[in-house]
């Protein structure tokens, strides 16, 4: 999408400006490419803002990652974990391309020790996979959409009132018209082919099927009793969506079914 839409801008900028029309376009087009990448990196940045994981690990999570990182140009990832209950894991882009792991207490104490290797095997073969970019991407597109649809809301709040439950639908009116507009930009960048493929990846490299279905599935079902609050923007980082399914966030899920995913891992439902 991206290189549809710069070398668009740029055909225009020529057909309408000739060599000047040429160079305004080219303008516009980096500053637009630099805001996709290095606002989606800062976006991350700023939330994950969590000490890194040092000191005692009696998970054995360094040991894991630097076997599974072993050889590689970058080195592991970042490593940072949330005093949650909430069981989840997420990979964040990172300047350095090393990528920013981050795991939830809650998941180390749930999974086993072969099922917690398969989620961390699962973001490491994204980073590998360079899938941090179109993650950086996303997060640009979703934060600087859910701004403008927000801002809209409150303008329509402010014409025909607001309601006093804040979950009402006519305190988001805008934001609940364009969710599905905003959904297929981010499937422009992130589709649920992408963590099939990754899957898949991921246990070409010798993680076992198994293990990674059970973590997806026992990570999706508890997602339901113990949620994870994930800002939207960010919820394509994790390994099974955080988002709930009932408002609007039901139009920006990029994961794909929790059936199709397990059935695509070991060919049957559940694990």
């Amino acid at each position: 999408m991206i290189i549809f839409v710069s070398t668009l801008a740029l055909c225009s900028g020529y057909y309408i400006g000739q060599r000047w029309g040429l160079l305004w376009a080219l303008a516009m087009v980096l500053g637009f490419n630099i805001y996709l990448i290095f606002f989606g990196v800062g976006r991350a940045k700023s939330w994950i803002r969590i000490p890194p994981f040092e000191g005692q690990d009696s998970w054995g999570v360094h040991r894991a990652l630097e076997e599974l990182t072993r050889g590689s140009r970058w080195g592991s990832p970042h490593l940072s974990l949330l005093p949650l209950d909430a069981p989840q894991a997420l990979a964040a882009p990172t300047w350095d391309q090393r990528g920013h792991l981050v795991l939830t207490e809650g998941l180390l104490r749930i999974l086993t020790p072969d099922e917690t290797r398969a989620v961390l095997a699962f973001h490491v073969t994204a980073i590998r996979r360079r899938q941090m970019f179109g993650a950086a991407v996303a997060t640009s597109i979703l934060t600087a959409g859910l701004i403008i649809t927000r801002l809209l809301d409150r303008a329509i709040c402010v014409v025909i009132g607001s309601a006093k439950d804040p979950y009402s639908p006519q305190n988001s009116l805008a934001t609940r018209t364009l969710s599905p507009l905003l959904r297929m930009l981010l499937h422009f960048t992130i589709q649920p082919q992408d963590y099939l493929r990754n899957d898949q990846a991921c246990c070409e490299m010798g993680t076992s099927r198994h293990h990674l279905a059970q973590a997806i599935w026992k990570l999706d079902t508890l997602s339901k009793t113990l949620p994870f609050h994930s800002p939207v923007p960010l919820a394509h980082l994790f390994i099974v969506n955080p988002l709930t399914k009932r408002d609007w966030r039901r139009y920006l899920v990029s994961h794909p079914q929790i059936e199709r995913r397990i059935h695509h891992l070991v060919g049957y439902f559940p694990p």
